[in-house]
């Protein structure tokens, strides 16, 4: 999708009555898009936003209190989840007062402060520096355990993968001036050995196929028993756990359980070791999606990201408060799902996806109780089923954007969501062997097939 049919897209749905703050940029004429913008996932699935000093607008143009709310409206829907700032901070010809920054630190909402996990300080200038000082007795210590001075471009590379943020020629020519810009990557003994793991043999960063097994007896796929371990683990404390899935666990390194669960699976696969339930769901929760998240070959991928733009839309927002035509146009859109998209996948993926939009849908049946809609979880999850290895990058729009006006992945994952039993009915069936089932019973049965299968690894 080209930038115009972006821009495109965005204006018929705010022609259409529809109100979008997104992150992708776009401040205005007076203001460059690099000042701010989502850049991919980390390497723990945490969203990454990047801010670049050296693009701070002339203060003589743009009104710096009104950028402010435009920064918050903006980055809003993604710091309900925990989060990293990548922060270029250059010696840019612009500086805001330092009562502003000071006001300005004060007015943003407590998520911004709490779900900050990590603030990356790239060429951290003197003034920065002298900021930080001059406002310790004003920020908490926590803020400061979680401050990180990166003095070059390869070391930032150490820390969160850069291939979607836009490093500018500034940040470039300050970095060729570095002389601590060489940096060595320290590699522990078990990231050396889970690189050494064949591809053939590996959990994460697995192919589909190589994981989730043909059944010669049936039409059913046997899943990698790890994955069913987390997804039985989140289907029986997830469902009720708040904002699963936004929060790294606070007791368990998730990159050590990683590497661990990769270099015991490359031993054996039906290792005794995978049926341990962690002490805190929300290790499994993150493992299943880093598990997604690093498939060789992403669940959508950049035809289905492309074909997503063909959704269906309503042609105002005044349609969606009539229940007879949001029916029609919802209909629309799970039909498309259905003869569009499914067809694309291959049975695995319909499958693996199944056991996936199962155990999700039922967390937002739950919603009162654990805070994750339908709308969070499809956020949550867009970026992750698209992938880290997707052949080209892609926008905020394509991927975290959930919209009934917007054609993204984050709505069609929604609509999964959603609609679950009627857009995987033909799976959920292969998979019960039935012909059809109460959707009463359909959570409790899902999760007997789980079990089933983690029954054969115990025989």
């Amino acid at each position: 999708m080209t930038n115009s049919e972006k821009k495109h897209i965005l204006d018929q749905a705010r022609a259409r009555g529809f109100n979008l703050d997104l992150p992708d940029g776009d401040f205005g004429a007076n203001v460059d898009k690099n000042l701010l913008y989502f850049a991919g996932l980390d390497n723990e699935t945490l969203p990454i936003i990047v801010l670049s000093d050296h693009c701070l607008p002339d203060p003589k143009i743009v009104d710096y209190d009104s950028l402010l709310q435009t920064i918050i409206k903006k980055s809003s829907s993604i710091v309900d989840n925990e989060y990293v700032i990548v922060y270029f901070a250059g010696n840019g010809p612009h500086k805001p007062s330092w009562q502003w920054i000071i006001s300005a630190y004060y007015s943003l909402d407590r998520k911004y402060k709490k779900n900050l996990k990590k603030l990356y300080l790239v060429h951290p200038s003197t003034w920065t520096k002298l900021l930080l000082n001059t406002f310790a007795s004003i920020i908490s210590n926590k803020f400061y355990s979680k401050l990180v001075y990166v003095e070059s471009i390869e070391h930032l590379k150490a820390l969160v993968p850069i291939d979607r943020i836009q490093i500018t020629q500034p940040t470039i020519d300050k970095d060729s001036e570095n002389t601590a810009k060489h940096y060595s990557v320290p590699i522990s003994a078990a990231i050396s050995i889970a690189h050494q793991i064949p591809s053939d043999k590996r959990l994460f960063g697995a192919q589909i196929n190589q994981v989730v097994i043909t059944n010669p007896a049936s039409d059913i796929y046997t899943l990698p028993i790890p994955l069913v371990n987390w997804l039985l683990h989140l289907h029986k404390t997830g469902t009720y756990t708040q904002n699963v899935f936004q929060h790294l666990p606070e007791t368990t390194n998730v990159t050590e359980s990683k590497l661990k669960t990769q270099i015991e699976y490359s031993k054996n696969r039906n290792s005794s070791e995978f049926l341990k339930i962690y002490d805190d769901v929300n290790t499994s929760a993150f493992l299943l999606k880093l598990f997604f998240y690093e498939l060789q070959d992403p669940i959508f991928n950049s035809e289905l990201v492309e074909l997503f733009t063909q959704l269906p839309l309503p042609d105002s927002l005044a349609e969606l408060s009539d229940i007879t035509v949001s029916l029609q146009i919802e209909r629309k859109r799970i039909n498309f799902i259905k003869s569009k998209v499914l067809p694309l996948l291959s049975p695995q993926q319909r499958q693996l996806l199944t056991h996936l939009f199962c155990l999700l849908s039922s967390i937002a049946h739950n919603s009162e109780q654990n805070h994750m809609t339908s709308f969070n979880l499809a956020k949550n999850w867009a970026p992750i089923l698209i992938g880290k290895y997707l052949d080209e990058p892609v926008c905020y729009l394509e991927t975290v954007s959930v919209s009934p006006s917007l054609p993204s992945t984050g709505s069609v994952v929604q609509l999964l969501i959603q609609y679950f039993y009627v857009i995987f009915s033909s799976e959920i069936n292969t998979i019960l062997k039935v012909n059809n089932v109460h959707s009463e019973a359909l959570f409790n049965n899902m999760v007997h097939a789980l079990e089933s299968q983690l029954n054969i690894y115990r025989e």
